[in-house]
């Protein structure tokens, strides 16, 4: 926009001091009385208005053309984009409905075996029974967060909130959550702040908000390493919240503050809005080491915005590693 307002004005002004140069030149040969080179000097004047207005209509049209076919281009490109994304959501749709079938015969069968065929199996078979039933559950995982994920974008998830204290919440979470992180050797240390540490909440969206939470700190820890969970109640205007989080919040309510610390490679700093976006992954997808199809902080981030929280991740302050924080109101 500004190029073509210069290009207007360069042509107008040229055109002024070549039209005033030559036309004073053409005038003084031809109008030898004064009446006539007065008379002359007036038809100029108009002649210029004329040609200039002419001529900033016709540089303005060609402009105003280039701007509706970039508009066209514009509205044909998001039309696609919308198009893709339809198509996107029915294939995830789509893949979501038919692998639950499957894999829940998968899961069926193992369990089956691990039940009442262990005595029959070798220590190698129950340990490939023991594979194809971890790696069924992860499957399952991910169908059901592609699917949470949709809802998600559709505005269809329900939240039934119901009075809980949080701290304790977590810490049965955790229990729940042992199992996996076994895998890992990785133990966990929760802590909490004495008195209320309550709100309102959906207990399984919640839980689903932990496990994807508690699922990436064991994923990028070392084996053998600790993730730290810590539950606080703060004021809106609390230090500890990061200013742009803080300007969100009401200073004088009371929310409660839950942090997961792990001590794997962290997340680098350009890199911490973008692990809630759907699909992210912070690794190359030929180079990386980790599992997982990037949507778990996704649905963690929307689910606390269904809350009226927010999440965001941080550095580690105790060394290497990340930290994941979200917020919640303590009354609703």
């Amino acid at each position: 926009m500004k190029k073509s307002a210069f290009k207007i004005a360069a042509v107008y002004f040229i055109f002024g001091i070549l039209w005033i140069f030559f036309s004073d030149k053409i005038l003084s040969l031809f109008m030898h009385t004064t009446d006539a080179y007065a008379f002359a000097q007036t038809v100029k004047g108009w002649a210029y208005v004329f040609i200039t207005a002419a001529l900033v209509y016709l540089m303005i049209s060609a402009h105003l053309g280039s701007l509706e076919k970039a508009e066209k281009e514009l509205r044909d490109n998001y039309t696609k984009l919308q198009e893709y994304d339809r198509m996107k959501t029915n294939f995830i749709a789509v893949i979501s409905h038919e692998m639950r079938t499957p894999i829940a015969i998968i899961k069926g069968y193992t369990a089956f075996l691990r039940k009442k065929g262990s005595d029959n199996l070798t220590a190698e078979q129950k340990s490939f029974v023991e594979a194809i039933d971890e790696n069924a559950e992860r499957l399952r995982l991910i169908v059901h967060d592609l699917s949470d994920m949709e809802k998600i974008k559709s505005g269809v998830i329900r939240i039934n909130k119901v009075r809980f204290n949080i701290a304790d919440f977590i810490n049965a979470r955790i229990e729940d959550f042992k199992s996996g992180a076994g895998q890992n050797h990785v133990r966990f240390e929760p802590s909490a702040e004495s008195g209320d540490l309550s709100a309102e909440a959906d207990p399984d969206r919640l839980s689903q908000v932990m496990f994807n939470i508690f699922s990436n700190a064991v994923k990028f820890s070392n084996p053998g390493s600790v993730v730290k969970t810590n539950v606080i109640k703060v004021k809106g205007n609390d230090v500890t919240i990061p200013l742009t989080i803080r300007l969100s919040f009401d200073g004088e309510k009371e929310y409660i503050l839950v942090s997961v610390s792990d001590n794997g490679e962290g997340i680098p700093e350009g890199e911490r809005e973008k692990v809630f976006d759907e699909f992210y992954q912070s690794e190359s997808h030929l180079t990386r080491k980790h599992q997982g199809a990037g949507v778990g902080l996704f649905i963690a981030r929307k689910i606390m915005e269904f809350h009226g929280g927010k999440i965001w991740a941080q550095d580690n302050e105790e060394g290497r590693g990340a930290k994941i924080c979200f917020i919640l109101p303590a009354q609703d």
